[in-house]
């Protein structure tokens, strides 16, 4: 039997009133809950002796932001891959970056001294205390408000420094395969700053660091890298057209602190890279 459209407008009629009744009942319960809610926020805000002094506290310490300097890599080069580790890694950008990383220990370092006397501070507060009367609130109430102001406004600086570095080889798609990584502390960070600084020119004193900065520079070169430089030569060899054994060649050596970029890479047989060395030309 099938309804007339009076039905069906009673039927709507109906529902429409329902959900009227529901968005009633709703707001007539979360309305209320939201003005009292922000009528004890304001209290606490704006009474609590504890948050009070806790900003008092706040403007006498003032922590340093301390720069990440966490690293990750990735490699499509299957061969390179394996030869550099997380250290090497970090020695070779400690290389350029040992300044800046020595001020953000420096300053972590200042954070943790401070911290201290900061929290002693923040302990001796005492909460539940308000300027004015408060017979009009629940007492209860009032403290977990002030206690959820009291820890949004408590710092948390960083005081411990670390650097985290990972790396990860993909395919020349891009698709991960595997990775590798390390926690490095302050004491080891130190130390590799003061091995890099160890230079007589641009000369590392250290063979290990010059060897892992050699590592790292030389695994910059990709497997797409390495396609298009192919194809740019022709797949020969720059100086005598071989097609055989070829190699990929930093035209300004390594050693004399050539790069692994595109317009510092050429395409040269294993002959020819042979004599060339750490020469500029053969």
């Amino acid at each position: 039997m099938f309804l007339s459209e009076i039905d069906y407008g009673i039927v709507a009629l109906i529902i429409f009133a329902s959900i009227l009744c529901i968005v009633g009942i709703v707001l007539g319960t979360t309305i209320p809950l939201s003005i009292r809610k922000h009528k004890y926020i304001y209290f606490v805000e704006n009474n609590s002796n504890a948050i009070k002094q806790i900003k008092e506290i706040n403007t006498k310490f003032v922590f340093n932001n301390i720069k990440n300097f966490d690293m990750k890599h990735s490699y499509d080069n299957n061969d390179f891959y394996p030869t550099v580790s997380p250290e090497d890694y970090l020695i070779y950008q400690l290389a350029y970056i040992h300044k800046d990383v020595a001020k953000a220990i420096k300053e972590t370092s200042y954070n943790s001294r401070i911290y201290t006397e900061y929290m002693r501070q923040i302990d001796k507060v005492e909460c539940g205390s308000y300027c004015i009367s408060y017979d009009n609130y629940n007492k209860k109430a009032l403290d977990k408000y002030e206690q959820k102001m009291i820890d949004e406004l408590i710092k948390e600086p960083q005081t411990e420094f670390n650097i985290f570095v990972k790396l990860i080889r993909t395919n020349i798609n891009g698709d991960y395969e595997e990775c590798k990584y390390k926690y490095f502390n302050v004491r080891e960070i130190e130390n590799l700053i003061m091995r890099v600084q160890q230079k007589k020119g641009s000369y590392y004193l250290d063979n290990d660091i010059w060897n892992s900065i050699v590592k790292v520079e030389r695994a910059k070169i990709s497997n797409k890298m390495r396609f298009i430089l192919l194809n740019k030569y022709g797949n020969k060899c720059a100086y005598c057209g071989n097609r055989k054994n070829l190699q990929i060649d930093h035209i300004l050596p390594i050693a004399k602190g050539g790069k692994s970029t595109m317009n510092n890479l050429q395409v040269l047989c294993e002959r020819c890279n042979a004599k060339k060395g750490d020469s500029v030309h053969i």
